[in-house]
């Protein structure tokens, strides 16, 4: 838009101002949204600095916090496929998760999902 206006003949920069005022918006946005993620993490680790998880846990907490992706939570088959792990390992694992005050259940059976309440907390 620059480029057209250096070319062109009228010296109204209206439109030029208002893209560029845009563009600084959305990169705004993006840097608030990297920022809340920072947030979410650093509130996680500070309240659970005592917590004991093992490597499994710790690889799901983390990809919980660091993804949008997993905002809806994650199922027992997801977080096998994760982990590389056994139904049974991974079940006792959420399990231990929910029992921590970690992770909140949400729904039933094979619908059942897990959501980080930290992030319950903050929305």
């Amino acid at each position: 838009m620059l480029e057209q206006y250096q070319r062109g003949r009228s010296l109204d920069l209206t439109e030029w101002i208002i893209w560029f005022l845009q563009q600084i918006t959305a990169a705004a946005k993006v840097s608030m949204k990297q920022l809340e993620k920072v947030r979410f993490t650093t509130a996680f680790w500070d309240k659970n600095r005592e917590v004991i998880f093992n490597a499994r846990q710790t690889k799901l907490i983390n990809r919980l916090l660091e993804t949008d992706d997993f905002k809806q939570g994650i199922s027992r088959k997801k977080y096998k496929s994760l982990v590389h792990t056994t139904d049974i390992t991974a079940a006792r694992d959420l399990k231990g998760l929910v029992g921590k005050h970690i992770l909140l259940p949400v729904g039933e059976g094979r619908s059942r999902k897990y959501t980080l309440q930290i992030l319950q907390r903050f929305r």
